[in-house]
């Protein structure tokens, strides 16, 4: 005789009848945990997290950079420039920026292999703040392609990434009047906060300020805001991300010098 478990065992579930009443409990918890303040215990609020950047990483691309701001990790690779049927008739080199999350780049979650549409965005973002940096015209009928993997998200993605694909070009040799160097802040309420995490990122009250520079010609070639913040946070957030920028750029320019004497002591130990 068969015996039918599903009677004695039934399911349980804490779901109420009335969904709308779950619905409206569940969205309560998670506002009241995203509202909740936000304080720093391992650095100040105008200070950057550890940033480690090396280039050279991928040996079949023409140029390559890998960075990690602490657990924010991504690798960049540039191919190019190199003439394809598609450019025969621009002027100018044509620049291609493309930006991926791993699969296992987002805890808790799963990344989906489609482009989605957050990938496109930053995609189109990194392409305008980058290009005004690079002399396009020495290269006609060309094209340049980026192509940024982010290994783990803790924020400060897409500064991040504009960063690693300055560093890429500049390895590559492509011409540019100056390397971009990028950073963000984090506003919540009269506090703003420089190169925020994923946590402080994701707070509901966050407005988050975007800064790209080229801080040897001191000019600005990307300023993005998000989210509803005051003047005077918008001007305190692009002032703070300005300095970031300058501070960033001397960490980028050391991490090419000592990627260039590496390779020349390399070619003299062949050559001898």
């Amino acid at each position: 005789m068969k015996i039918d478990f599903r009677a004695a065992n039934p399911i349980q579930t804490k779901i109420p009848k009335d969904y709308k009443q779950y619905k409206e409990a569940k969205d309560n918890v998670v506002i009241q945990s995203n509202t909740q303040p936000c304080k720093r215990t391992s650095r100040s609020d105008e200070q950057f997290r550890q940033i480690f950047m090396k280039t050279g990483i991928v040996t079949q691309a023409s140029g390559s950079s890998y960075i990690e701001i602490e657990q924010t990790k991504l690798i960049c690779s540039v191919h190019g420039p190199r003439a394809t049927h598609k450019t025969e008739l621009f002027e100018t080199a044509k620049l291609n920026c493309e930006l991926k999350y791993a699969t296992f780049s987002v805890s808790g979650e799963r990344a989906d292999y489609v482009e989605s549409t957050k990938e496109k965005d930053y995609g189109l973002i990194i392409t305008q703040s980058i290009i005004g940096a690079l002399r396009l015209e020495k290269y006609p009928k060309a094209v340049i392609d980026v192509y940024i993997m982010v290994l783990n998200d803790d924020g400060a993605v897409l500064e991040a990434a504009i960063t690693a694909a300055s560093m890429a070009l500049a390895d590559a040799g492509v011409e540019m009047y100056d390397m971009v160097a990028s950073c963000s802040s984090v506003c919540l309420g009269d506090k703003v906060l420089l190169d925020p995490t994923h946590k402080e990122e994701s707070l509901a009250q966050a407005g988050h300020v975007l800064v790209s520079k080229m801080p040897s010609l001191n000019e600005i070639t990307q300023l993005l805001q998000t989210g509803e913040l005051s003047y005077s946070n918008v001007v305190d957030g692009i002032d703070l991300c300005i300095d970031g920028c300058d501070k960033m750029y001397s960490i980028m320019r050391q991490s090419l010098v000592d990627s260039l004497q590496k390779k020349l002591e390399k070619k003299e130990q062949q050559l001898e």
